[in-house]
């Protein structure tokens, strides 16, 4: 049976960074979730139609930028988690061939 050996892929780095890319993705939409915000804030006027139109509206994307939140804070985790695996992989495949090389 031939032995199993953990590496880091060369392109390791480069997969994670596509969740950097999605956290970017995320922290954009809640950008224009905020633009909607400040529309739907000016839309129906100040008097009570205004206020009863805000009441229904913000409940909606008060939960959409909870959700996108999580989401862009989950993503955000997992390439700097995937970044630092991948950095302690890199440097326990140096560490093995300095050893190897020394032996």
């Amino acid at each position: 049976m031939a032995k199993q050996r953990l590496t880091a892929l060369s392109d390791l780095k480069r997969k994670f960074g596509h969740f950097k890319e999605l956290e970017e993705c995320m922290a954009d939409l809640d950008r224009l979730l905020t633009e909607i915000d400040d529309k739907n804030a000016n839309a129906a006027g100040h008097g009570e139609v205004g206020e009863a139109y805000r009441t229904q509206v913000e409940k909606g994307t008060t939960g959409l930028h909870e959700i996108t939140n999580s989401v862009k804070d989950a993503l955000g985790n997992t390439w700097s988690a995937g970044a630092a695996t991948t950095d302690v992989l890199n440097q326990a495949d140096q560490d093995n061939n300095n050893t190897a090389k020394n032996w």
